[in-house]
């Protein structure tokens, strides 16, 4: 199993910008990004988080690969379930 961690959306992409609530999920062995876990403020007022891996690993996805819930911690739970059956 791959080992993940989450870095801060400046520090891995060269241009933009980006909020304190945007990361990157990149396997540690190899730095590949993996996919996207940020925070944003929902309709209703709260924060919301939202998840997602990244192309190609969304390919023949038998199974939601991107999701919101209510936490950052919910999002890196659902991420690395995700990513545990891709």
């Amino acid at each position: 199993m791959s080992d993940l961690k989450l870095i801060p959306a400046f520090q891995t992409r060269t241009s933009g910008t980006w909020s304190d609530d945007d990361f990157d999920v990149v396997l540690v062995e190899s730095g590949e990004t993996v996919g996207r876990i940020y925070g944003r403020l929902a309709v209703s007022g709260c924060q919301e988080w939202w998840w997602g891996l990244a192309f190609p690993h969304t390919l023949n996805a038998w199974m939601p690969y991107y999701g919101v819930v209510e936490s950052k911690d919910a999002a890196k739970r659902a991420f690395a379930e995700r990513w545990r059956v891709v």
